[in-house]
């Protein structure tokens, strides 16, 4: 038995059910309570939705910054932004986020991502020039109009009538203006893990709205209104970005971010890891222990166990546990997958599973002693 190994714990949150700092916690005390020799790291993930700026904070420190804000429905709200020397990190999640709404208010309609424009302008105007947002959980479907009309740009109707923040909703949207503020002197990033175009079938409308409470009747119509939208924001700035690479972020948030502030694009799996410093010494584990709310094929693109698997490639082996999933671990077995726990195997309902998330987590722990005392060592220097 070797009693030295080295475990890298980087989970996401289980949304919904515990976030990753405390799922990391609960693994690493489990864990030394098999084999208190074990070297665990702790590397809490995210992939740019709730909780990535809270992360952020706990690997590289920084001050959190507090301002008010409107919510997806015009009501003002406290919340923050990370501030760390001349970068700020925000969390659209905190600003105009699905969670901040109950459910019986889920609509994408009429729900905006003002608040998140809001937020970005005071990190500019406080002096910030690397501005990093992270689009994950939004609750809104607005092409990001909300957002820049908060940063100044002007929509309006077609008899060139300034439309109130309020008013704006895509079908209204006849012209634009680049009235106020241009942040040419600030560099932005935005922080997602999908890849999906504007509109289309795998668009912000078809795959994301009907978590936010859109019907297929609403996705229709959304959908002609975003096609519509897209056409006049593209003669506005002389580009059409609606089919580039995460403009479907956030219900077209990331078209705005990417047309309007020249955004660059970085996945959140890979920001937290080049700021904790773990891409450069993923080599030194000798097991990486990962996982998710939801294991499904879009783990594969974008989201945290893709991140873990680019990093590693295939050299050391991958444990993933996860609150559901009905994904086959032999098509995971390229990637050095060689155990798979699934949370909700464990109780008789969904409801139950989630309930439960951190009792059934440490038994899953438990279990596994035997499996963890047999890793070998790779016998690398910390």
């Amino acid at each position: 038995m070797v009693s030295n190994i080295k475990i890298l714990v980087c989970p996401d949150k289980f949304k919904g059910a515990l976030d990753a700092l405390s799922i990391s916690d609960t693994i690493e005390e489990e864990l030394l309570k098999i084999n208190p020799s074990f070297i665990v790291k702790k590397m809490p993930m995210a992939d740019g939705g709730d909780g990535t700026i809270d992360i952020l904070q706990r690997i590289s420190g920084g001050d959190k910054i507090y301002c008010r804000v409107f919510d997806p429905l015009f009501r003002e709200i406290e919340t923050y932004y990370l501030s760390n020397g001349d970068s700020a990190y925000i969390e659209m999640a905190k600003t105009t986020g699905l969670s901040l709404l109950n459910p019986n208010e889920y609509n994408p309609a009429v729900t905006s991502s003002y608040g998140l424009g809001q937020i970005i302008r005071q990190a500019y105007n406080n002096g910030h020039k690397k501005i990093y947002i992270c689009v994950g959980g939004s609750a809104t479907n607005d092409g990001g109009c909300g957002a820049l009309s908060a940063l100044g740009v002007l929509f309006k109707n077609e008899n060139g009538e300034i439309l109130s923040p309020q008013q704006t909703v895509l079908k209204d949207i006849h012209q634009i203006d680049r009235a106020g503020e241009r942040y040419q002197d600030a560099k932005f990033y935005l922080v997602n893990d999908v890849d999906n175009p504007l509109y289309g079938e795998n668009g912000a409308t078809y795959i994301y709205s009907p978590q936010k409470g859109a019907d297929f009747a609403l996705m229709a119509t959304m959908e002609k209104q975003m096609i519509r939208y897209s056409k006049v924001f593209s003669d506005f700035i002389g580009d059409d970005k609606s089919h580039q690479n995460g403009a479907g972020a956030a219900g077209g948030v990331g078209y705005a971010m990417l047309s309007f502030l020249n955004a660059e694009q970085i996945n959140g799996w890979k920001l937290i890891s080049d700021i904790s410093g773990v891409s450069k010494e993923i080599d030194k584990f000798d097991l990486i222990i990962t996982g998710e709310g939801s294991f499904d094929k879009q783990s594969l693109s974008g989201k945290v166990f893709s991140g873990v698997a680019r990093l590693t490639n295939g050299n050391i082996p991958i444990w993933i546990i996860c609150g559901k999933s009905d994904y086959d671990i032999t098509n995971l077995i390229k990637y050095n997958v060689v155990k798979i726990d699934v949370l909700s195997d464990l109780e008789a309902t969904e409801n139950e599973s989630i309930k439960n998330t951190k009792k059934n987590l440490k038994k899953i722990l438990q279990k596994s002693a035997t499996f963890l005392l047999n890793i070998p060592s790779n016998d690398k220097t910390n």
